[in-house]
């Protein structure tokens, strides 16, 4: 099975941090979860455009990096937390719920992950 396929078999933040074998505190990821996920999909879009040809080792190595780098960001650095926070409140469709807040501590609920992330 490929990289890809493997990781469309991934649902939560916590598996995709538990497969790429990135330590983490699972406390600070319930708070953050969908935000790991959004900040580390922006990150896997540039490694895709720049690795089109890269063999899956290469990718599964790129893939945890960006990862942790995604998560030590979000928990560690206040500002960039808040600012991803802000740029998804900005592309939500008017419909949809009022956003993430730091009020909101245990998530959307029930969030699904597109495939492939």
């Amino acid at each position: 099975m490929s990289l890809l396929d493997e990781m469309k078999e991934l649902e939560q933040a916590e598996d995709f941090l538990k497969y790429f074998k990135v330590c983490h505190d699972p406390k600070a990821v319930k708070k953050i979860r969908m935000l790991v996920l959004a900040q580390f999909r922006i990150y896997k879009e540039a490694i895709d455009v720049y690795n089109a040809d890269a063999s899956d080792e290469v990718l599964y190595g790129k893939y945890a990096g960006a990862l942790s780098r995604a998560y030590k960001e979000l928990t560690t650095d206040p500002e960039a937390l808040q600012a991803l926070r802000d740029r998804r409140r900005e592309n939500m469709p008017e419909s949809s719920c009022d956003g993430c807040s730091p009020e909101m501590m245990e998530g959307c609920g029930s969030v699904e992950v597109p495939p492939g992330l």
